[in-house]
């Protein structure tokens, strides 16, 4: 009888703390961005063949380097966008980050939904299979008619990160790669024992949302951790990343994002570590969007 009221007590006591947190998220997050102005880009779906599958994607182009029939005045760099666990192209965290490239570079920016995602079908999982979709969306991006194929970067947060640091970063079609809140071991990061009680809470709810680092197999985190996957000893291949994490990061211990750094072998210049806005970088958006667009200047 004890242990049932323990139980309905921490039931009782997540549900308010999630409340609040939708409620901050919502007023602090959500609304504040649902206001951007996004008439300076044309946004056209797409579908993207990825081996068994269709994915779901959406294109992203800056107005002002369209013809008035919608034709690119020039061939453009290819920025791909890879979102995070539980998010998809069309959220809107997803999408301002992608407008920010567009209009900041100029680029073209080719966001999608991963396998299991969004509008995008199968199952999902964090698996090797997510992972080993991203050479056929890279295939298909490079045939945009709109885009220079030898000028081609990569992006990605949290899940996306591990995507961008994994597949995108032995694709050697991918002159720049952008790794945001990206863990070095996913199972290690995700078993660890919590920091504090955001740490607790914030890899509970990650749990419950389908990430159960226990049963991830160690087969399959050797295929999608980037500890398995960086090769040290390639200085040109290390100098095409880097890495943006934020210290107060709960979900993504900021120990992975120098672990990353001493296994790259990179500077600060390219290994940002921002002092606050937690995993989700709230209220850093703007330097997150400034980095990027700083690294993939300097590569595309």
């Amino acid at each position: 009888m004890t242990m049932d009221l323990e139980g309905m007590i921490w039931i009782v006591a997540l549900s308010v703390v999630a409340a609040i947190f939708a409620i901050l998220f919502v007023k602090n997050k959500v609304m504040y961005f649902s206001r951007m102005d996004m008439s300076g880009v044309v946004t056209r779906s797409i579908e993207i063949p990825a081996r068994d599958i269709t994915l779901h994607g959406k294109l992203i182009l800056p107005r002002f380097v369209l013809t008035p029939e919608g034709k690119s005045k020039e061939k453009l760099p290819l920025i791909f966008v890879n979102h995070g666990w539980g998010a998809s192209c069309d959220v809107i965290y997803t999408m301002e980050n992608a407008v920010a490239l567009a209009v900041g570079g100029p680029y073209a920016v080719l966001a999608y939904d991963c396998r299991g995602f969004g509008k995008s079908p199968g199952k999902r999982a964090l698996t090797e299979q997510l992972f080993d979709d991203i050479p056929s969306i890279i295939d298909f991006g490079e045939k945009l008619s709109e885009i220079d194929p030898n000028r081609m970067g990569f992006t990605g947060m949290s899940m996306g990160g591990e995507i961008a640091l994994t597949r995108a970063y032995v694709d050697k079609r991918i002159k720049a790669v952008v790794a945001i809140c990206t863990p070095h071991d996913a199972k290690a990061n995700f078993t660890r024992h919590p920091e504090s009680s955001g740490a607790r809470m914030q890899l509970g709810f990650l749990k419950a949302a389908g990430v159960n680092g226990k049963k991830i197999p160690d087969a399959t985190n050797q295929k999608i951790s980037p500890r398995y996957i960086i090769d040290k000893d390639d200085k040109a291949l290390n100098d095409r990343v880097m890495l943006i994490h934020s210290a107060t990061d709960e979900l993504i211990s900021p120990g992975e994002f120098e672990k990353n750094r001493q296994a790259l072998g990179i500077d600060t210049d390219q290994a940002v570590l921002l002092q606050a806005g937690g995993h989700a970088f709230i209220h850093q958006e703007l330097l997150v969007a400034a980095n990027s667009l700083r690294f993939f200047k300097s590569k595309l």
